[in-house]
C-alpha cells in the first residue's frame, strides 16, 4: 500500500518537473522542492492511515492496559503515539525487540495471533526504512559541546561558549542524533550572539587594554586582607569582604580551610561594564600547604560571578591555573563581579594527638558519635596556619584582567602575521623569493607568502574604525572573516 503510494507520488512528480521546465526552465528547483514535499506529506498520511487501520487496534487490544493512560509500566505508553514519528523511534524499537524475544505481552496475558505479531513487525521495519530514505543526507547542527570546543579553538580562548547556550535536544540520551540538532530561528540567533561574543574577546595587532590587577603575594606580608586591598586597589574600584586573610613574604596569602557547608565571602570584587560585553581571565599560582603528617589534600573551588568554574584537588607543587568567562553568561551585582577562591576538605581525617571534632547531638543516640570529622583545637592558642592541624591552599601571585581580549591568531597556531604594514603591492612581489622582479613568481625558491599587505590593509581599516568609532571599538568585529584567512597549520591529533 505505501510503496504504491510512494510510486504514484514520484511519476506525479516527474510529470510536474517535467510541465514546469518545459514552461519555465527557472521552475525547475521550485519543482523539485514541491516534489519532496509531496513525497513526505504523502509518506505521513500513508502512515498514519496505516497505522490508524491495522496496528492501533493492535495496540489497544494487547498493550494499553499496561501501557496506557491509566497505568505505564516500565513509564511507557503509547495512547499519545498517533504515527511513526523521528522522535518515537526509540518507543517502536522497544516494541520491535520485546515482540521477538517474546518478552510482550506477559505469559499471563492475551497473546497475539503469528500472523498480528509479524504485521506488526513488518510496519516496524517499513516505516524506519521509509523514514530512512525520507531524511537521507540530513545536516545537523553544531552541539554546545561542540560549538564551544570550536570557538576555544579558534579564540585560544579557556571560555565556556556554551553556556550561553540553551540545551541541546537528545536521541534515545545522546545530543549528537540529527533530528534534533536542526536549525530553527531561534537557535541561529542565540549562535550568532555567542559568535559575536567570541570575537568581542580578540584583538588583531592591537595592544591589550589596561585593565589588569598582577600581585605576587610571596612579596607581602600582612594579616588584614580588607586593608591591603583598600590600600592598593581602591581608586580602581576593586574591594572585598574578606578581612582576615594572612599573607607571609615567601609564601602567600592563605585561604581559609572550610568544610562543606561553611560559608565564605568573595575575595575580590572587579569592576564591571554596563553592557557586561567583555571577558575576564584570572591566572593563579598555587599550592598546598600540610604542616602535620597525615592531612588530606584539600580542594580549591572556584567561583565567579556566581557559579562555580572547578573544583581541582591542589598538591603541595606549585601550579599555575588559568580561567576565562565571559560575563554575560555570568552573575553581575551592580558594576562588579565578584571572585571567590576557597579551601576545602571534602574528606574526613583524624591527627594524632587532637581530640576529634564530634559534631553529633545527645538526641541523635548515635553510638561512638559520627566517627572521625576533623580534629578539634583552639585558634586562640594556635593562631598561625602552620600551627593548625588543617590542610590550607595558599595564593602565591594573582592576575585579573578583567577586560581580557586575547591576541589573535593564538600563540598556539605558530602563525607569522608579521607586525608592520608596508606599500609594497602584493602583486610586484614574489611569493616564493619575495623579489619584486616581474615574473620572480617562477621562482624555485620556496618561501612562505607576503603578508605585509593583509597587515597594512588591516591597520588601514582600523584607523579608519577608530576615527569614527573612538578608541574603545574593537576592530576585531570587522576583522574577524578576514583574519581567518591566515591559514594555521594542519595539525594531527
Amino acid at each position: 500500500m505505501i510503496e504504491a503510494a510512494v510510486q504514484h507520488t514520484l511519476s506525479r512528480s516527474r510529470q510536474i518537473n517535467h510541465t514546469l521546465s518545459c514552461e519555465n526552465p527557472r521552475l525547475k528547483s521550485r519543482s523539485t522542492i514541491y516534489s519532496c514535499c509531496l513525497l513526505a506529506t504523502t509518506l505521513a498520511s500513508t502512515a498514519f492511515a496505516d497505522y490508524q487501520t491495522s496496528i492501533r487496534p493492535l495496540l489497544a487490544k494487547y498493550c494499553l492496559r499496561c501501557h496506557g493512560a491509566e497505568e505505564q509500566n516500565a513509564r511507557i505508553r503509547y495512547d499519545q503515539v498517533a504515527r511513526f514519528e523521528n522522535a518515537d523511534q526509540h518507543l517502536w524499537a522497544m516494541v520491535h525487540e520485546a515482540l521477538v524475544d517474546g518478552e510482550m505481552p506477559p505469559q499471563d496475558e492475551p497473546q497475539l495471533t503469528p500472523a498480528e505479531k509479524q504485521m506488526i513487525l513488518d510496519w516496524i521495519i517499513e516505516q524506519a526504512r521509509l523514514s530512512e530514505a525520507v531524511s537521507a543526507g540530513t545536516q545537523r547542527r553544531l552541539n554546545r559541546r561542540e560549538f564551544s570546543a570550536a570557538l576555544q579553538d579558534l579564540t585560544g580562548l579557556p571560555i565556556d561558549f556554551g553556556a550561553g547556550l540553551p540545551d541541546d535536544a537528545r536521541v534515545d540520551g545522546f545530543d549528537t542524533g540529527a533530528a534534533a540538532l536542526q536549525d530553527a530561528a531561534d537557535s541561529v540567533a542565540q549562535l550568532l550572539e555567542v559568535s559575536r561574543r567570541a570575537v568581542e574577546s580578540i584583538r588583531f595587532l592591537e595592544p591589550d587594554r589596561d585593565r589588569i590587577l598582577r600581585i605576587d603575594f610571596r612579596e607581602h606580608d600582612f594579616t588584614d586582607f580588607r586593608k591591603f586591598v583598600e590600600q592598593r586597589w581602591a581608586d580602581e574600584g576593586v574591594f572585598t569582604r574578606s578581612k582576615s586573610l594572612t599573607c607571609r613574604k615567601g609564601i602567600g596569602v592563605y585561604l581559609p580551610t572550610q568544610w562543606t557547608g561553611d560559608r565564605g565571602n568573595s575575595l575580590l570584587a572587579v569592576p564591571a561594564p554596563a553592557d557586561k560585553r567583555t571577558a575576564l581571565k584570572l591566572t593563579l599560582r598555587v599550592a598546598a600547604r600540610r604542616p602535620l603528617p597525615g592531612l588530606p589534600t584539600p580542594t580549591l573551588w572556584v567561583k565567579v560571578g556566581g557559579k562555580y568554574i572547578d573544583y581541582l584537588p591542589i598538591g603541595e607543587e606549585p601550579q599555575t591555573l588559568t580561567y576565562a568567562i565571559r560575563m554575560e553568561d555570568h552573575l553581575v551585582e551592580g558594576d562588579v563581579i565578584k571572585i571567590m577562591l576557597r579551601t576545602f576538605v571534602e574528606v574526613p581525617y583524624a591527627v594524632d594527638g587532637f581530640e576529634n571534632d564530634d559534631r553529633s547531638k545527645p538526641e541523635d543516640n548515635i553510638p561512638g558519635g559520627i566517627g572521625v570529622y576533623r580534629p578539634k583545637f583552639d585558634r586562640k592558642v594556635l593562631r598561625t596556619p602552620d600551627q593548625q592541624p588543617v590542610p590550607s591552599i595558599v595564593i602565591e601571585s594573582l592576575e585579573i584582567d578583567y577586560g581580557h581580549r586575547a591576541a589573535w591568531p593564538p600563540a598556539s597556531w605558530d602563525a607569522d602575521v608579521g607586525t608592520s604594514p608596508t606599500t609594497t603591492r602584493v602583486h610586484d612581489v614574489c611569493s616564493h623569493c619575495g623579489s619584486t622582479a616581474r615574473g620572480a613568481g617562477r621562482c624555485p625558491t620556496p618561501k612562505k607568502p607576503d603578508s605585509s599587505p593583509f597587515i597594512g590593509s588591516c591597520a588601514t581599516r582600523r584607523s579608519r574604525l577608530m576615527m569614527r568609532c573612538g578608541p574603545h571599538s574593537n576592530p576585531c568585529s570587522w576583522v574577524g572573516h578576514s583574519a581567518i584567512s591566515l591559514r594555521r597549520p594542519i595539525q594531527t591529533r
